[in-house]
C-alpha cells in the first residue's frame, strides 16, 4: 500500500513539475495578464561573440522567465503573501502607510516639498503665464488654473512618520501655485482645499 502511494505521490510530482511548460505553451487556463509590467524582454538572437561573452545566455533565461506558465498568478499570490504578512508593497514607487494605505512616492515627495523647483522657476513660470492670460484675455478668453488634490494631501494623517512634511520645511508647489495665482491676477480653483473642506462630511 505504501509503495502504491509512493508511486502515485512521484507521478503528481512530475505532473507538477511540468505543469507550467504546458500552460506556457497551450494556455489551457485563462489567466489575467500582470498590469503595468510592460512587454515580456524579446528572446535575445544568437552569436558567437554573445555566446562566449555571456549576454545571449541571460538575456534568454530573462525572455523565457517572463514567459513561464503561471507566472502573472504566482506573482500575485507572491505579492499578496508579502504584504498580508510583512507589509511589504512591492509595486515600484508605492509606500505603504498606516492602516494599510498606499502612497505612491511621487506625490509623497510633492506634498513634503521634495520636487520643489526653487522659487526662481515658479517667478518666470507665473512671468509667463501672465503674458499669455494677458493675450487670452485680448481675444476674449479666460484663463483659470485648476490645482488637483492628492491622496497625500487629503489623507497626510497616515503617512508614516518618517515622511510627515515637519522636517521638510514649507517650501512646496501648492503654496508657491497658490501665491503666484494671487499675485498675477489669475482666477484658481483650489480643489485640495475644497476637498480638504468636504472631508467630514
Amino acid at each position: 500500500m505504501a509503495k502504491w502511494i509512493r508511486h502515485i505521490l512521484f507521478v503528481l510530482l512530475v505532473m507538477l513539475l511540468w505543469l507550467p511548460l504546458i500552460q506556457q505553451k497551450t494556455g489551457f487556463i485563462s489567466l489575467r495578464p500582470l498590469r503595468g509590467a510592460g512587454d515580456p524582454p524579446a528572446f535575445p538572437s544568437f552569436s558567437l561573440k554573445g555566446w562566449a561573452e555571456g549576454s545571449f545566455q541571460s538575456g534568454a533565461e530573462e525572455a523565457i522567465e517572463h514567459r513561464i506558465g503561471f507566472r502573472p498568478l504566482l506573482i500575485r499570490i507572491k505579492n499578496q503573501l508579502e504584504y498580508s504578512l510583512f507589509g511589504k508593497a512591492n509595486a515600484r514607487g508605492v509606500i505603504v502607510g498606516k492602516k494599510g494605505y498606499l502612497y505612491e512616492e511621487d506625490y509623497l515627495r510633492a506634498y513634503r516639498g521634495g520636487d520643489y523647483p526653487g522659487d526662481w522657476y515658479w517667478k518666470e513660470k507665473f512671468r509667463r503665464a501672465g503674458m499669455v492670460r494677458d493675450s487670452l484675455e485680448s481675444l476674449g478668453v479666460k484663463l483659470a488654473v485648476v490645482i488637483e488634490p492628492s491622496k497625500a494631501n487629503y489623507y497626510k494623517e497616515f503617512i508614516p512618520g518618517n515622511l510627515r512634511p515637519d522636517s521638510f520645511g514649507n517650501h512646496t508647489n501648492y503654496a508657491a501655485i497658490l501665491s503666484g495665482c494671487t499675485n498675477r491676477g489669475i482666477p484658481v480653483l483650489d480643489l485640495y482645499s475644497f476637498f480638504e473642506a468636504m472631508k467630514d462630511r
